[in-house]
């Protein structure tokens, strides 16, 4: 039985057991005993119908595992029940022996069960709790542990589970031993299991089998039962949440669109079209340069005339492998490339050579730094290598149309996303994350505006924790800000289809950034409709794993390592270090500025603070970048020097930075010729403290009764020096004569 059939599993038909026989050499408590074991029975019979109704309502894929997996269980503690009361009424000890035994260990189950989405839910470990949904699916497949007689024990449900940790060690995290910690001794119930065994001995050493050595021995498992009823209900309770944390989840990180008819889900998954950094193309020696005259860069390869045939660029291979390494992912030692089978006419081939069932790299992953603090973990399902085509011109002429092949040919890798993007703002922030770390690379330039970096975002809907909805593609996105607005619109526009009770036609769509809307190209093709086949005129690809370890070793230091040394070395924040890497040349102009100070270790976290709030923010000001900064990493390094031993103030250092911006020139040479030095000489500071102090006597008072009020003596002093007062010396040269 898999997740996706656990609505059949709760359906399944229960059995009230029969209830068992009164025995008139019962005693009043062993009776009182039967009868509740009885009514223990029928209701958690009900309460399983109840399960039934409840579970339509559940929004979340864990909470429909679990259900299945609490259903499960709940249909053997009610048929080994049936055991119990079948071997009472045969007075078959064995059997009650069996059955009862079986029938405390699967509670023993249920009790770790709810233990554990009690303490994930109240973490609100959505992740977590996905985990523990995937143990459930292996519990409960194939129906195995619901179709066991009663008297096999629970400990078949206990492989199951333990064989997902074998299956899955990537679960770890989550997975919990149930072999060791659903033993009676973790519920604290060793005495029910320690007196069922000591009823079975006297049995066995009685010469008179005895009815009541009977009842001694099914007395823990009619105790018991209550046991399940509390677990049960508690259990219950706690997977109706689960819903609302996947909920809550999802309203936080702003993933949820509100309908006519509910709240809806957006599913994301983009294709990134990265031009390789080279400068020939893929399969020819044509030059890749930006800019030239129509089809002046085209090689007779390119152009596909008769008889020519692709050679292999190494270094367009080395640059896709060097970028699934930044990717964390697996690079395939073998791969194949293909002839994709279609029409255009700035295809001159008839056919794309591209890569298909074995592409060169695998599956990685991305971690998105999100607003708030918040990240996410965004899953790479493939690279792989192909060329691009040419460029069809419509505005040239009224009557016809015109072909640039300047781009048939060039590389490209095609990085495909899984599915795992749940908002617009989580696509902007993976393709930023990307282009950054391909930047870092130094794989593709990531010029948006000249076409290095397109994406095709492929845009669903759903119902929070239903199966995916059927998507559209949206081609060609050269903006990251357009990318957020097509999914915006794509993902109303489904919305409305559906809840009008239309559906969703899988197409291929563009993006229309005057209007703000996407419209119908063409109807989305499936793999077969390109009639893959390994090219005949290609070799495939075969590294060794020196190759690829060579490559892994020249790579450079990535965003996010970079983040991590600056906030070990420097103190800095994760969002001051964030700000810093986000792009190599932002990074690359901090790491000068530290090489350049004369003590980095006293000064690192001051140089940052001047970078990001000074120098950016002047930069964003001007609509400039940071290649073309007025002032330079060495001139920086100085200013900060110059604070950093006393010089010059804060304030001092800012009016430097101005005349810098403005005039340029040595900043330590400009503060000697223009007299900007601060005033250091604490005799010439008290003269002017103990004047202005003189001359306020009402002044004084308040700061006496207020010592809040002394920033005003700052202030007066800091004026009457020109600024050039040493702040602190004036702060400790107040307190003092202020009494304060």
């Amino acid at each position: 039985m898999t997740a996706a059939n656990g609505a059949d599993l709760i359906k399944q038909p229960l059995k009230v057991p029969t209830c068992m026989n009164w025995d008139d050499r019962l005693d009043v408590a062993d009776k009182e005993s039967v009868e509740n074991f009885n009514a223990s029975v029928e209701r958690l019979a009900k309460l399983r119908t109840k399960e039934v109704r409840h579970s339509g309502a559940l929004r979340s894929r864990a909470a429909w595992n679990l259900v299945a997996l609490q259903q499960g269980l709940l249909y053997r503690i009610v048929a080994l029940a049936d055991g119990v009361a079948m071997a009472w009424n045969s007075r078959g000890a064995l059997s009650v022996y069996l059955s009862s035994r079986a029938l405390l260990e699967t509670i023993a189950v249920l009790g770790d069960l709810e233990k554990q989405v009690g303490s994930l839910l109240a973490k609100r470990d959505v992740d977590g709790l996905d985990a523990l949904a995937k143990v459930a699916v292996f519990a409960i497949r194939d129906g195995e542990v619901l179709d066991q007689a009663p008297e096999v024990k629970a400990k078949n449900i206990l492989t199951h589970l333990t064989n997902f940790d074998k299956q899955n060690p990537g679960a770890e995290k989550y997975y919990f031993d149930l072999s060791e910690r659903c033993h009676p001794n973790a519920l604290g119930h060793t005495y029910m299991f320690a007196q069922l065994d000591l009823a079975t001995e006297t049995y066995r050493f009685s010469n008179e089998r005895d009815p009541y050595n009977n009842c001694l021995m099914m007395l823990p498992a009619l105790n018991f039962l209550s046991l399940a009823e509390q677990t049960m209900s508690s259990l219950s309770t706690s997977i109706s949440k689960i819903s609302d944390v996947h909920e809550g989840t999802l309203r936080k990180s702003g993933k949820l669109i509100k309908g006519a008819t509910g709240d809806w889900e957006i599913v994301i998954g983009l294709e990134v079209h990265a031009q390789v950094t080279s400068n020939a193309k893929l399969f020819s020696g044509a030059s890749t340069e930006f800019g030239g005259e129509p089809n002046s860069h085209v090689s007779l390869v390119d152009a596909a005339m008769p008889g020519m045939l692709p050679v292999i660029n190494e270094h367009c291979v080395k640059q896709a492998v060097r970028t699934g390494l930044g990717l964390n992912a697996k690079i395939n030692l073998r791969s194949v490339f293909d002839r994709k089978n279609y029409f255009y006419p700035d295809l001159p081939q008839g056919y794309q050579i591209s890569q298909y069932k074995s592409p060169i790299v695998g599956e990685g992953e991305v971690v998105v730094e999100l607003a708030g603090g918040d990240s996410v973990t965004v899953g790479i399902e493939r690279l792989h290598l192909e060329q691009d085509a040419g460029k069809s011109l419509h505005d040239q002429s009224p009557t016809m149309s015109f072909v640039d092949l300047n781009r048939s040919g060039v590389a490209l890798m095609e990085i495909v996303s899984k599915p795992d993007i749940r908002s617009s703002e989580q696509a902007k922030a993976y393709v930023t994350k990307l282009r950054s770390i391909l930047r870092y690379l130094g794989t593709c330039d990531g010029d948006m505006e000249k076409g290095s970096l397109r994406a095709d975002v492929n845009v669903s809907v759903r119902k929070v924790g239903g199966p995916l909805g059927t998507r559209c593609e949206i081609k060609n996105m050269n903006s990251i800000a357009f990318i957020g607005e097509a999914i915006e619109y794509e993902a109303r526009r489904q919305i409305e289809i559906i809840e009008d009770g239309g559906s969703i036609d899988q197409e291929t769509r563009l993006f229309d950034p005057n209007k703000g809307e996407t419209r119908s190209m063409r109807s989305k093709e499936e793999a077969h409709d390109y009639r893959y086949f390994p090219d005949p005129d290609l070799l495939p690809l075969e590294f060794t794993d020196a190759y690829v370890a060579e490559l892994k070793a020249g790579l450079p230091e990535l965003p996010d390592q970079k983040k991590a040394r600056f906030i070990a070395d420097l103190g800095l924040s994760p969002y001051d270090a964030s700000v810093l890497v986000a792009e190599r040349e932002s990074a690359d102009f901090f790491e000068t500025v530290l090489a350049k100070l004369a003590n980095g270790a006293r000064d690192g976290k001051l140089a940052a603070n001047w970078v990001i709030n000074e120098l950016f923010g002047r930069l964003n000001k001007e609509g400039s970048s940071i290649g073309v900064s007025p002032v330079s990493a060495v001139q920086l390094a100085a200013i900060v020097d110059l604070i950093g031993e006393g010089t010059i103030s804060g304030k001092i250092a800012k009016e430097l930075f101005e005349i810098v911006w403005q005039e340029g020139g040595d900043p330590r040479t400009l503060v000697e010729t223009r007299g900007m030095k601060q005033v250091t000489d604490l005799s010439a500071i008290e003269k002017v403290v103990d004047d202005i102090i003189a001359a306020n006597p009402d002044k004084v008072a308040q700061a006496k009764a207020k010592p809040a009020l002394m920033g005003w003596f700052v202030g007066q002093v800091m004026k009457s020096s020109g600024g050039k007062a040493n702040p602190q010396a004036v702060n400790d040269l107040l307190k003092s004569k202020l009494g304060i």
